[in-house]
This record gives structure tokens, C-alpha cells and sequence, in this order.
């Protein structure tokens, strides 16, 4: 599936704030999500400090810093299409 195809209607908006944690918590209990499924967190970098057993990459705003310490690739930045607006 395209990233495209993913966030088509989606508007994302974030005030800061935001807790990640349970949706990574959900994704590790999904029976229909893969086991070594890689993970993107997208974040405004509002958001409280993660525990992601899998691997994943961070995309945050320009200038952004991510907002947890992790070796995981950092983007800084939105990719054409993506319905990202921090």
C-alpha cells in the first residue's frame, strides 16, 4: 500500500501532549499487525517519552528534535503528500 493510500483524508493537528505509548502498546498486541513490522512515529515532538520494541523511524517538523532518545533514523521534515501539519 502507498503512503498516499494511507493518509488519504487525513488531517493530522497537534496542540503537544500527545501520548503515543498505548497506540505502540496496541500495535505490539495486534494479531494482524506483523511481529518485525517496522513502525514511523510521526509526532510534533509534543509528546511523552516511548518505549518502542520495534524497529522504527521518528518524522518530526523542521527543526524538531525527537522528543525521546532513541538510535532509530530521525526525518525532519513532511514528504510530499503527507498529511502532516504541526
Amino acid at each position: 500500500m502507498r503512503p498516499e493510500e494511507i493518509a488519504a483524508g487525513l488531517t493530522v493537528k497537534g496542540r503537544g501532549g500527545t501520548v503515543l505509548q498505548p497506540a505502540l502498546g496496541l500495535l505490539d498486541r495486534a494479531c494482524d499487525f506483523p511481529d518485525i513490522g517496522p513502525v514511523l512515529i510521526a509526532t510534533n515532538s509534543g509528546c511523552n517519552p516511548l518505549r518502542v520494541r520495534r524497529e522504527h523511524a521518528v518524522l518530526v517538523p523542521p527543526g524538531a528534535s525527537s522528543p525521546f532518545c532513541s538510535l532509530a533514523p530521525l526525518f525532519a521534515g513532511c514528504p510530499r503528500g503527507f498529511p502532516y501539519a504541526g
